[in-house]
């Protein structure tokens, strides 16, 4: 385990969350999955430069944590070489990415200003509204409160719609000239809804039985998500009840370290489990089912999901 992996395990244990540990040997998409009580909170990829994280590995980042209901994000340290500040928002490829400190400040229920990184600088996140009363309260004008700042005219009609977010040093001066505090402020759960992880179509596995089941599963009104860099190739959800993981299998040893993650995950997020074989014994049990690849057709899916 990493120094960093280590630090953020524990930066979950001082706040009450146990967590699941995918194992950096498997490089999947997600490290650390965060528990609070029996409810998934937090699905982490934890990477000491951010340049690392790929936009497959970010994409399945939120997939998972659509299908677990979580919060994603990635820690790191740095971004090509250069360290991340505390209490900035990085972003990849949708995925909004924070150090340590910025971590335990979110899950100490703490809400930040929604200061972020893109190229070019350091902006934050404006609250349009707070802007617009406050400078008609002051009887300024688009012009008047313009000048004061330093910008155009226009980029105050902007900033006042919500279509344009300013510098760190043109916020510190709408909040001294306004007198109020303008910046947006974020909690976890705010970061959740934030995340815009840019969506193609979704891929189907190459097997051949899990493409044929993820069409009958998307048939029957499922989202259905297939992944590479899990333990297992499907995630299929409908509504909050309705759950499936899929993962396959040559023999169903549930005892390997991949298979008991599968099941780990599919029990936190209360889905069941179905294990694909090849060959070996069927097994049927209230939260995973073990099938031949042969048994895997429409009827086993619907007498699946009336179980």
């Amino acid at each position: 385990m990493s120094q960093l992996l280590e630090e953020v395990a524990e930066t979950l244990r001082r706040h009450d969350l146990r967590s699941i540990n995918t194992g950096r040997e498997y490089k999947y998409c997600v490290d650390l999955i965060g528990i609070k009580g029996r409810k998934p909170l937090l699905t982490l990829k934890v990477e000491e430069d951010l340049s690392r994280c790929n936009r497959t590995s970010m994409n399945e980042l939120k997939d998972i944590g659509d299908f677990l209901k979580t919060c994603c994000m990635v820690v790191s340290e740095k971004y090509r070489n250069v360290t991340l500040a505390p209490g900035v928002f990085y972003k990849r490829y949708g995925i909004f990415a924070v150090n340590v400190e910025t971590l335990s400040a979110l899950l100490r229920g703490e809400t930040l200003p929604f200061i972020y990184a893109s190229q070019g600088g350091i902006y934050a996140k404006l609250d349009s509204k707070k802007i617009r009363e406050a400078r008609e309260e002051r009887n300024m004008s688009l012009g008047d409160l313009a000048y004061e700042i330093g910008v155009s005219r226009r980029a105050v009609y902007e900033y006042e719609h919500g279509r344009m977010d300013a510098s760190l040093d043109v916020a510190a001066k709408l909040e001294e000239t306004l007198g109020e505090n303008v910046i947006m402020k974020v909690s976890l759960e705010d970061v959740r809804s934030l995340c815009q992880s840019p969506k193609g179509p979704s891929k189907s596995p190459r097997d051949a039985v899990l493409y044929r089941l993820k069409e009958t599963l998307e048939r029957l009104g499922f989202v259905t998500r297939a992944f590479t860099r899990l333990p297992f190739q499907l995630a299929s959800y409908k509504g909050d009840s309705e759950k499936i993981v899929v993962k396959r299998v040559n023999r169903p040893d549930l005892e390997q370290k991949d298979n008991e993650l599968t099941l780990s995950i599919a029990r936190i997020s209360r889905a069941k489990a179905v294990f694909i074989a090849d060959e070996g014994e069927e097994i049927e049990e209230q939260d995973f089912v073990i099938v031949k690849k042969d048994k895997v057709n429409e009827r086993f899916v619907e007498n699946l999901l009336k179980n």
